[in-house]
């Protein structure tokens, strides 16, 4: 849709006088959350207005300040238009910023339709205002069915010396340590041992929805074992799944990316790499 004909169809169709305000944004939201328009190309140019304009009232309400007085009935009543085609509330929905949780659940959950010149990033303020759940923070994981169990005498990705610098890593950031430690995280972690097996089943499960799918290497905390395929343990490639599993084992419910950067870098570390890694970032062992 043309510039033109978008902003006649906010003037004229949805009634947004010409010096928009956010508060026009946020009442149109609110009858295109009734469901009663229905074009694809009309919604997708609409709400990539409505959420743009929106976004610095979220960030002021996310630093403390004030909600402008209309905000109440926005919040209570706006519906969030879905991939599928649906208007769905806040609690209902799931902003899709992981594409293989996206891929293994968009038949079953509903995802927020992100605006194509936006990023999942950038409209976190609008997302954590309105309690919409980032899909790789809500999944949850458990280990399904699994088979020919070979302990390895001698771990070839997660060594001494990885555990010993992700150790450094959590105790250089205290509020992280104190919860890992709490949780006894990173004491499963320090006494985790990598296990071959000849496909590890997972159950994901979004917002009340299961599937079961396959990993490459998943870790259980609880048991402390760090589970590997077994024919895609020796392919580099298989650290990308070990730094995600970990990460997000060590940091449920919570934004893990940055940690699993960390982590597939130490991945096979020696004790010589590991001393020059903490020297150079000063950091200390707990």
């Amino acid at each position: 849709m043309c510039a033109g004909k978008l902003r006649e169809f906010f003037t004229e169709k949805l009634g947004v006088k010409v010096d928009v305000d956010s508060q026009a944004f946020a009442n149109r939201w609110l009858v295109l959350s009734q469901g009663v328009e229905t074009s694809d190309e009309v919604l997708e140019n609409a709400f990539a207005q409505i959420l743009s304009a929106l976004l610095p009232e979220c960030r002021r309400i996310r630093a403390g300040e004030p909600k402008p007085p209309w905000w109440d009935e926005l919040a209570a009543n706006a519906r969030f238009w879905c991939h599928d085609g649906r208007f769905r509330k806040p609690d209902q929905v799931f902003a899709g910023d992981d594409p293989e949780i996206r891929k293994l659940f968009e038949q079953r959950v509903g995802f927020v339709h992100k605006p194509k010149d936006q990023s999942h990033a950038r409209l976190e303020d609008l997302y954590r205002v309105f309690s919409v759940r980032f899909a790789s923070e809500a999944l949850t994981t458990r280990l399904g069915n699994i088979s020919a169990l070979h302990q390895q005498q001698t771990p070839q990705f997660l060594t001494k010396a990885a555990k010993a610098q992700i150790a450094a890593w959590a105790y250089s950031h205290r509020d992280e340590y104190d919860r890992l430690k709490r949780d006894s995280l990173l004491a499963a972690l320090l006494s985790t041992e990598e296990v071959h097996t000849v496909t590890p089943k997972i159950i994901f499960s979004l917002g009340g929805v299961e599937v079961e799918s396959t990993k490459a290497a998943y870790w259980e905390a609880k048991r402390q074992r760090l589970y590997l395929e077994a024919r895609r343990s020796t392919d580099p490639a298989i650290k990308e799944e070990i730094a995600e599993t970990l990460a997000k084992g060590l940091m449920p419910n919570r934004p893990y990316r940055e940690l699993e950067d960390l982590i597939y870098r130490l991945l096979g570390t020696n004790d010589e790499q590991a001393h020059i890694l903490i020297r150079k970032r000063d950091w200390s062992l707990p």
